[in-house]
């Protein structure tokens, strides 16, 4: 089985339920990992999935 180390916008959304506008909101707000860019694929961002879990664990524990 193959393990994605990163995500990009529309699997991040699956991934976290969070649509693409809460995620940008959070981004807004500072309060989510940022993107990288990978200016090889046209300037696509991507998100690394070991961020995007910590971010989970430390912020929907409190929301528990």
């Amino acid at each position: 089985m193959i393990v994605k180390k990163y995500l990009n916008i529309d699997e991040l959304c699956e991934y976290t339920t969070l649509s693409r506008s809460s995620i940008y909101k959070l981004l807004k707000e500072s309060d989510f990992p940022s993107a990288y860019e990978n200016k090889h694929l046209t300037k696509r961002v991507f998100w690394l999935v070991s961020e995007v879990d910590v971010w989970f664990d430390e912020n929907m524990v409190k929301g528990a």
